[in-house]
């Protein structure tokens, strides 16, 4: 129903309509006026879309349903469809959220043993923010979203996550004294990994000749590896299966699972510490590096965290490096995010 991109959009109802599939239409009553907004937009689809629909649900309600139903029978006879069900308003449950970090903070189980405390730039066009879920849900990390210098204080490790535009993003970080401030952190300690376009900010420059992604032609990275990216038309999409290398985070043979979505082409200036054996005669560093004094990782790989094993061991060599304790036991991510879709299930 987003009537301004309906020309160009190849989701929602133009897959519904190649998929011939039935659609459900859900309406969020916590923001109120749910009749309203499910009306209108059965309104603004065209007739074979609307034949589509099969029925509404009505999702996080609180209260007395016996209130809410006079509403559902007099919405039924406006659109001559049916209201399926009302969904109770339901908060212990964590489930990935499509377009918006769902919160800003998230401490560590009192007690815990071995914390790690870890900062992420919270980039304005920041993109995969659920490569990060598993951190989130730690008992033995805490973690935040920062904006600002004077939220950064000393943490053990800083994330500057992907980008949905590098450029204007990597001026953020200059406009806003964080560039400044991640800096000084790693000289006093702090070790530094970034993702994707995190990654391609690590480098001395990020060029796009060709404004794909920014008015900018060009920007200075953070300059924490000697190499530079290029912005090309041609996005790399694929997913990739990867066994490390021995290095100061892994040792040998560790199989570890990913994702690659970006549009950057890196150049590096230095060999550095590869992570990763390359498939297919790639140059391994482009998969992911270490500096030479093992306080800067950068890879292109998105939800590499997902998997257990593959994850403490980062998290081991950080805390080794700082001198922290390991836990006694591990955060075992797919097991806790089975039981929260179990609970959806339920529900």
């Amino acid at each position: 129903a987003e009537i301004n991109l309906k020309k160009t959009d190849l989701v929602n109802m133009f897959i519904a309509e190649k998929a011939e599939a039935p659609v459900l239409l859900v309406g969020d009553i916590d923001r109120g006026g749910v009749f309203a907004w499910l009306k209108g937009t059965y309104d603004l689809l065209n007739e074979s879309e609307q034949n589509r629909i099969i029925g509404f649900i009505i999702n996080k309600f609180r209260g007395d349903l016996d209130l809410l139903k006079p509403g559902i029978e007099q919405f039924e006879e406006m659109v001559n469809k049916p209201v399926l069900g009302v969904v109770p308003y339901f908060k212990d449950m964590v489930i990935d959220e499509e377009d918006s970090i769902p919160q800003r903070f998230y401490s560590a189980e009192k007690n815990a043993q071995g914390i790690l405390d870890i900062a992420i730039i919270e980039l304005p066009r920041i993109s995969n923010f659920t490569d990060l879920s598993p951190l989130a849900h730690d008992p033995s990390i805490s973690l935040r979203y920062v904006q600002h210098p004077a939220q950064m204080g000393s943490p053990d490790l800083i994330i500057i996550p992907g980008s949905k535009n590098t450029v204007d993003d990597m001026n953020f970080l200059n406009q806003q004294f964080l560039t400044r401030e991640i800096l000084k952190c790693h000289q006093a300690g702090t070790m530094i990994l970034g993702i994707c376009g995190g990654f391609q900010m690590l480098g001395k420059k990020i060029s796009d000749p060709e404004n794909l992604e920014s008015r900018e032609n060009k920007v200075a990275g953070l300059g924490l590896f000697d190499f530079e990216t290029t912005l090309v038309a041609e996005k790399l999409t694929r997913q990739v299966q990867l066994e490390t290398v021995k290095s100061r985070v892994f040792p040998e043979g560790l199989q570890c699972e990913g994702y690659e979505i970006h549009m950057g082409q890196t150049t590096f200036g230095s060999s550095y510490p590869a992570l990763f054996s390359a498939p297919n005669g790639d140059n391994p560093m482009s998969f992911g590096i270490i500096n030479q004094t093992g306080t800067v990782l950068g890879t292109y790989l998105h939800g590499f965290f997902d998997k257990d094993l593959f994850r403490e061991n980062i998290l081991s060599y950080i805390r080794a490096v700082k001198g922290i304790k390991k836990p006694q036991s591990t955060f075992e991510y797919a097991t806790f995010r089975t039981r929260e879709l179990n609970k959806l299930a339920d529900l």
